[in-house]
């Protein structure tokens, strides 16, 4: 089970394909208000194979994202969106 935010940090940094390191760059780990169990992180771009690396591993239960208007400056490009990631993990 992932206990904190780090754990859950260290688990997607992991899990990010060599060829997309610094291109996907998670940030802004955080609990969520919709249970204990489901943690948050935001992204400028997603990968498939990130999501189902992430979706396959034993300590996450479903992975769920969706797009978000990034501050000025921080997406991809001037029009793109960044994503919120959810994770649901598994609960002990």
């Amino acid at each position: 089970m992932l206990k904190n935010l780090q754990e859950v940090s260290d688990l997607v940094s992991s899990l990010i394909p060599e060829h997309l390191q610094g291109i996907i760059a998670p940030n802004n780990f955080r609990n969520t208000k919709y249970g204990k169990n489901i943690y948050r992180f935001t992204t400028r771009c997603v990968s498939m194979e990130l999501l189902e690396k992430l979706k396959n591993s034993e300590k996450v239960k479903d992975v769920l994202f969706h797009p978000s208007a990034p501050p000025p400056g921080e997406g991809m490009d001037g029009i793109a969106s960044r994503y919120r990631v959810y994770l649901i993990v598994e609960l002990d």
